[in-house]
């Protein structure tokens, strides 16, 4: 990543709005969101240096127009050591393979009642051994459905935007300059991955 841009409001309100605003205004990725305590969120985004001190100038107005003491902090940090990725994605990665454990045991309750019987498919064939995989990805799944554009996308959706950078940096042929899928949102990186696909089919 370029930069890393932060921004700490008080109350999910705020933290709703500022994510609206920062992704509207310029080309970012949110990297995570988190529940600090004390009814602060914090918000954390990804992309080039302009881009992001955009954002969060753009969302700190638009939070102070919401409450003047809804805006705790906000920091830009241009060119961010690699060593902070450890930080802020080793939480997440942990949190989020829980869930998906728990969904693909169907004695156990499902936390998050929102994930639905196509999901929990997904991870099934997502992590099945005898797959040639990328990640998590399954390729061969991948191509199976990759004609229907609207299954295509529910595929590609169902994981993490670093999933889907890996499977970009797997493949040599999908970008001569790669470093540019980082500035890409989720939705074009799979636009981009379908129309891949699709001309090795």
């Amino acid at each position: 990543m370029d930069a890393l841009g932060m921004i700490e409001t008080k109350g999910m309100l705020a933290a709703i709005e500022a994510s609206d605003v920062m992704l509207k205004t310029a080309e970012v990725t949110i990297v995570s969101q988190e529940k600090v305590g004390g009814g602060l969120v914090a918000t954390l985004v990804a992309g080039d240096v302009a881009a992001v001190k955009t954002s969060v100038d753009a969302a700190s107005t638009a939070v102070k127009r919401l409450s003047t003491e809804s805006l705790f902090v906000t920091d830009v940090i241009p060119r961010p050591d690699k060593m902070l990725k450890n930080i802020i994605f080793d939480d997440k990665i942990e949190s989020e393979n829980s869930t998906k454990e728990q969904a693909l045991d169907d004695s156990k309750p499902v936390v998050d009642n929102k994930v639905s019987v196509v999901e929990r498919q997904i991870v099934k064939e997502a992590t099945t051994p005898d797959s040639k995989s990328i990640g998590k990805i399954n390729e061969n799944h991948l191509m199976t459905v990759i004609a229907d554009n609207t299954a295509a996308e529910k595929y590609l959706n169902g994981f993490k935007i670093n999933d889907l950078r890996s499977l970009v940096r797997s493949q040599p042929g999908l970008a001569a300059d790669k470093k540019n899928f980082y500035q890409l949102s989720k939705e074009n990186i799979i636009k981009e991955l379908i129309k891949y696909y699709r001309s090795k089919k």
